[in-house]
Order: C-alpha cells, then sequence, then structure tokens
C-alpha cells in the first residue's frame, strides 16, 4: 500500500522490503513458558461481541483457556501485564492465535502458529497476509473460526516466501544503508 502511494506521489525508486520485525530472530528472546496450560492467545485492540462469543466458544470445544493481550479482555480467562519478551513468550508457547493486528499476524507467522485474523481491513495486515498466501487466515461471515483452524498453515510453504523476503531485504538493506 505505501509502494502504491508513493508512486502515486510521483516516486518510483521505491525498493519494497519485508517488514523489519521479521529481520530479527525473537526464538532466541523468548523466555520460559508463563502458562502451564493450553492457551488461545488473543491479541487485539478490541473485539465486537459477536467475535467474542466465538473465541469463546471455540476455546470451550477445544478445552483451550483464552490468554488475552493488548488491550484488557476481560472475557478472557487470563489478561497478563507483560513485558515486551514474556509477550513473546506468549506467542511461542500458545496452541492457536486470534489476533487483529499487523503484529499479532507478523508475530503468529514468526513463530509459526495457526492463526486466524478478524475485524480486521487494514492495508497493511491484507498486504502482509497476501504476500504470505495467507488471505485465507481472515475470519469473515462466510466463514468461522472453526473452518479457519481446520484449514492448517503449512509452514513449510510459507516459510519458503517468508525466508526469500527476508534475504531480499537484507540484501537491498545492506548494500544501501
Amino acid at each position: 500500500y505505501t509502494e502504491k502511494l508513493a508512486n502515486k506521489m510521483g516516486i518510483t525508486n521505491v525498493k519494497r522490503t519485508i517488514d523489519p520485525t521479521f529481520l530479527y530472530d525473537y526464538k532466541q528472546s523468548v523466555l520460559n513458558r508463563l502458562v502451564p496450560e493450553n492457551y488461545l492467545l488473543v491479541y487485539t485492540y478490541g473485539f465486537s461481541e459477536e467475535s467474542i462469543k466465538a473465541v469463546q466458544m471455540f476455546a470451550s470445544n477445544h478445552d483451550l483457556k483464552i490468554v488475552a493481550t493488548g488491550s484488557n479482555c476481560e472475557w478472557g480467562d487470563i489478561n497478563p501485564m507483560v513485558s515486551p519478551f514474556e509477550w513473546l513468550s506468549l506467542f511461542k508457547y500458545s496452541t492457536y492465535v486470534v489476533t487483529s493486528t499487523f503484529h499479532g499476524s507478523v508475530f503468529s507467522i514468526i513463530f509459526e502458529k495457526q492463526f486466524a485474523v478478524i475485524e480486521n481491513d487494514s492495508n497493511k495486515v491484507k498486504s502482509l497476509l497476501e504476500e504470505f498466501h495467507l488471505l485465507h487466515r481472515k475470519v469473515n461471515p462466510s466463514n468461522n473460526l472453526t473452518d479457519v483452524f481446520k484449514d492448517h498453515i503449512d509452514y513449510n510453504y510459507t516459510n519458503i516466501f517468508v525466508d526469500e523476503r527476508r534475504k531480499q531485504s537484507s540484501d537491498y538493506l545492506l548494500s544501501h544503508f
């Protein structure tokens, strides 16, 4: 989206790179597991009542605790106040992730999680999901969480795209800056 906007402004020598969040190996920075039970991680700034009920039903049907972060989700089972590295740990050890955010999607991909994106029409999120062939992770009225999670992400396939974009972006940034 930013690339298209720059082109509209007459800036044509734009080189698209991967989001810098992908350029660091967070797996080395993660702390120990914070939640002993299996859980569904929710990272959002807010969901509608309909989405909350869908998350609760999915968690209940799969015997998962709901760990919510990003905003105060009183409807979750656990709403921890965490440091940045503890936040990463929540992603690493989650069974599933439901998010409405760009970085929730990014860290789901980094930690190879089965995830769903709900209530987000962000161009940034859409571009990310398109880039890595993950548009099917979006939940809308025609599908639901169970359907999205039944369609497992093949991270062997997804990581090919991620690694290719990392290399292209790193090569470009290191040769120009």
